[in-house]
């Protein structure tokens, strides 16, 4: 990036490589495309594995009133695999425990994966989850 260079009211010169830079980020924050202002959202992705539900209960209680979201994931099985000897959970049920433990955040997974449970069988626990929530 270049430096610029902006002539200031006692006609001296300054230069300055991040006020155009900051300007432009102040008014991507502010500004919505006339909707208002811009309001940026946090959350945390909580991976089901590796810890118990307690342990995850905890981190969920913790992470609820300072985050917007808190999401999972949709795999069935460890990463890197394990042989089966660590904890992981299923999504749909964690996110059904993320409900009934959380007030504040939204819930979200990374994907669902269409091969686990058809599209039919997916917006019913999604319909499910938002009674929960």
């Amino acid at each position: 990036m270049t430096a610029t260079t902006a002539a200031t009211t006692d006609a001296t010169a300054t230069t300055d490589a991040t006020a155009p830079l900051a300007g432009n980020l102040t008014a991507a924050l502010t500004e919505n495309h006339g909707r208002g202002p811009f309001r940026l959202r946090l959350g945390v992705h909580v991976g089901q594995q590796n810890m118990s539900m307690a342990k995850m209960r905890d981190t969920w209680r913790i992470c609820d009133p300072k985050v917007d979201w808190i999401s999972a994931w949709d795999h069935l099985y460890e990463a890197p695999n394990q042989g089966g000897i660590l904890d992981h959970y299923e999504a749909l049920t964690v996110l059904g425990a993320l409900a009934s433990n959380t007030d504040h955040a939204r819930l979200g997974c990374l994907v669902f994966y269409v091969g686990y449970r058809t599209p039919g069988v997916l917006a019913k626990a999604a319909t499910t989850l938002d009674h929960l929530s």
